[in-house]
Formats: C-alpha cells, sequence, structure tokens
C-alpha cells in the first residue's frame, strides 16, 4: 500500500509540475514552441540517467533511490516556487529547472517498478501491479486538477508549494516500503554494468524491440501530453 500511495503521488506530481510550468509559461507570454520545450526536456535524461539508475538501485535498493528522489524534487519544487515569486523570473530559468528536475525523476523512475516484485508476494504479483498501474492513472487525472486549483486560487508559485507537500508526503509514505530482495554485491565500475546491460538488451531481440517501444510509448507522451486547461489557454493566445 505504501508504494502505490509514493508512486500515485510521485507521478501526480509531475503532472502538476508539467500543468503549473505549462500555464505559467503560456501566462507570461510564452510560446507553445517555449512550453513545448520544457515539457519535451523531461524526456531526454530518462533515456540516458535510467540506465545509471538501474546500477544505483542494484547497489543501494530501490527505496533508498526513491527516498532521495522524491526529497531532492521537495527542495527543487520549493526553489522554483521561489524562483516564482521574484521579479525577475525568466523563461530559460524555468526551462533549466525543468530539465534538473526531469534528471531527477529518470533518477527514481525505474525505481517505482522494480519495487513492487520486492513487496509483493509471488501470488499477489499481478493484483498488485493492477494497483500500482491504477494509481498512476488516478495520479495523470489528479496531479492536473490539483495544480489547476492551485493557479486558480492564486497562481503557479503556489502550484508549486503545495507541490513540494505532494512530493514530501510521497517520500514519508516510501519510508513504510518494507523491502525483502538483497542488494547486488557487485563491486565493479557502474559503465562496465552499463556495457554488460547493454550487451545482454543486444542478444535478446524480442527485449530489445520491447525496450524500444516502452522507450516510444513514454517519448509521445511526454512531448504530447495535453490537459484541457492548457489547451484553452494555448486557445486565448492564438
Amino acid at each position: 500500500m505504501a508504494l502505490i500511495v509514493s508512486n500515485t503521488l510521485g507521478l501526480g506530481g509531475e503532472q502538476m509540475r508539467l500543468a503549473a510550468q505549462s500555464w505559467w509559461i503560456l501566462d507570461e507570454g510564452g510560446s507553445k514552441t517555449e512550453m513545448g520545450l520544457a515539457a519535451g526536456l523531461r524526456f531526454i535524461p530518462i533515456v540516458i540517467i535510467t540506465l545509471y539508475a538501474g546500477v544505483m538501485i542494484d547497489r543501494i535498493g530501490g527505496k533508498r533511490v526513491l527516498i532521495l528522489e522524491r526529497s531532492f524534487l521537495v527542495i527543487l519544487s520549493l526553489v522554483t516556487a521561489f524562483v516564482l515569486f521574484s521579479d525577475q523570473v525568466q523563461i530559460w530559468h524555468i526551462v533549466v529547472l525543468t530539465a534538473i528536475a526531469g534528471t531527477t525523476i529518470a533518477m527514481g523512475y525505474p525505481s517505482t517498478q522494480s519495487l513492487v516484485p520486492q513487496v509483493a508476494p509471488k501470488e499477489l504479483f499481478q493484483s498488485a501491479n493492477s494497483m500500482n498501474q491504477l494509481g498512476n492513472a488516478l495520479g495523470r487525472t489528479l496531479g492536473p486538477l490539483l495544480a489547476g486549483i492551485l493557479i486558480a486560487i492564486k497562481d503557479a508559485a503556489v502550484a508549486f508549494i503545495g507541490l513540494a507537500v505532494v512530493y514530501a508526503v510521497s517520500a514519508l509514505a516510501t519510508f513504510g516500503i518494507g523491502t525483502k530482495t538483497p542488494l547486488c554485491s557487485e563491486s565493479g565500475s557502474a559503465i562496465g554494468q552499463i556495457a554488460d546491460g547493454l550487451r545482454y538488451i543486444r542478444r535478446n531481440p524480442i527485449l530489445m524491440w520491447v525496450i524500444l517501444m516502452a522507450y516510444s510509448v513514454v517519448f509521445l507522451s511526454f512531448f504530447f501530453s495535453d490537459h484541457p486547461g492548457l489547451r484553452s489557454r494555448c486557445t486565448q493566445h492564438q
């Protein structure tokens, strides 16, 4: 249950960030291209950083990686809110912060999946995975909704303060995750382990195509995420 709460809030927070930053960019007179660039920068770290994230999960455990990720996202959300409250903020500041957030999320994302088989008994694994996917869908729905409410109450800066609270609760939930799988005792270099993993994938064409298709889905969802509120905002700027 703790993992589902953690993952739901984590993904919901990611969607909150997307909605809040996109709204702010358009509200400040930014173009849809700039909004898309800020959103798309989240994807690039996922392609690169997740390779190293897998090594980190093996060495220190997915739970620790996830706690570190959520804790840093709390700080980053507060920094973003502070920047938005200032009078000197520019769009490129938000773009840079988005890239940092994307890198951080890329470090934690593999943990959200790898922890499921560690916390659920084998006979309940399918049900646990289904609940995890349901939580993800819930996060995608409620994240933008919460961001919109906070923006309507005040502005995007307040939405980022709310985002920090969401990530903080997610981090607390992560502490409650009980894992059973022992850590890997591999002492080789991280680059060597990544290379071994890539060679294994290359020797298994089916696995390689599954991974490529998964990355394609992530790519399309990140670049073409659509929220009704943002769509109406784009219409106002036309």
